[in-house]
């Protein structure tokens, strides 16, 4: 995250002008989990995103069963 005080409640004024709000509240979801990155984060990966992309994927298989 570039910014993240754009999240700060002071600052939600002027980031609403900036930002959908859709894509405001995945920002502040996102700062919630993430609680750092860099060397010391999680080597295999923030949980809380690496949960979404399993559910993304057994969506996508679940879709293609009913296609093959």
């Amino acid at each position: 995250m570039e910014y993240p005080d754009l999240l700060a409640d002071d600052k939600l004024e002027i980031t609403s002008k900036l930002f959908a709000s859709d894509a405001i509240d995945r920002a502040k979801l996102l700062k919630k989990h993430i609680k750092s990155v860099g060397a010391y984060s999680v080597s295999q990966g923030i949980p809380h995103i690496r949960e979404n992309v399993a559910k993304f994927i057994s969506g996508i298989c679940f879709a293609w069963s009913f296609l093959l």
